[in-house]
């Protein structure tokens, strides 16, 4: 009986879960359908060069098979909404976002250091590059971020 060296070769097998699979729970699956893809690639280019042309063509096509499988599962394990709680969960945001009361913003005051906040969130100066209301509630500074 001859060894397998294509779709599931011992040095392959010698841990509790094949390699490519741990590849997927290290890596990702993004990463190791990008790591298929570029084996599959490898085979084609030296196909015939070092190993016998069956077997390259036969390790190519395997790569491309587990690509396409990992992008399958990617696919189907996306969870996806449905459109009420889409729309229940965008509603609940536009709610959130009107709230007009003022908002830290992470910029710090150019007089005295102080995180300054957004004096009025809702509303931005139609001027070109936009603009917001910003003050420092230490010292009093009054001015304007890019928004």
């Amino acid at each position: 009986m001859s060894e397998e060296k294509v779709n599931h070769p011992k040095h392959y097998n010698q841990y509790p879960i094949e390699v490519i699979d741990m590849m997927v729970a290290i890596w990702g699956k993004e990463k190791t359908i990008d790591f298929c893809l570029m084996n599959a690639f490898k085979y084609r280019m030296r196909l015939g060069l070092k190993d016998d042309v069956k077997q390259d063509l036969a390790k190519e096509q395997w790569y491309l098979e587990k690509a396409q499988e990992l992008k399958t599962l990617r696919i189907m394990n996306k969870k996806l909404k449905d459109l009420n709680e889409h729309n229940a969960q965008a509603s609940s945001m536009q709610w959130a976002m009107n709230d007009n009361s003022p908002r830290l913003n992470g910029i710090a005051c150019p007089k005295c250091g102080e995180e300054m906040y957004d004096s009025n969130p809702m509303i931005t100066l139609t001027s070109m590059p936009a603009k917001k209301n910003v003050h420092c509630s230490k010292c009093g500074y009054v001015g304007y971020r890019i928004a």
